[in-house]
């Protein structure tokens, strides 16, 4: 049907590292098995667990994401310093 070679193959990875980069290549293929997987799962009739590990992001019951939380250091502490609580 169809004839790939390693060569094309290697093409197609590295003009995906120059279109998405390292960093966020790892995270597309996660989200790509995971996809196929629940995919795969749906098509059996198989209920598919959760991952423990994956990240999760908590909505507001209005379905609003909550403002993210940023922690600053405190301009007169030196970096590494214990923080009083």
């Amino acid at each position: 049907m169809f004839d790939i070679s390693p060569i094309q193959i290697m093409l197609v990875l590295a003009l995906a590292l120059i279109v998405f980069g390292p960093k966020r290549l790892p995270e597309l293929g996660r989200n790509l098995g995971r996809g196929l997987r629940d995919f795969k799962g749906g098509l059996s009739g198989e209920t598919v667990e959760a991952d423990p590990t994956a990240a999760r992001v908590s909505t507001a019951p209005d379905g609003a994401r909550p403002a993210p939380v940023r922690v600053v250091a405190d301009e007169h502490e030196p970096p590494g310093a214990p923080r009083a609580a």
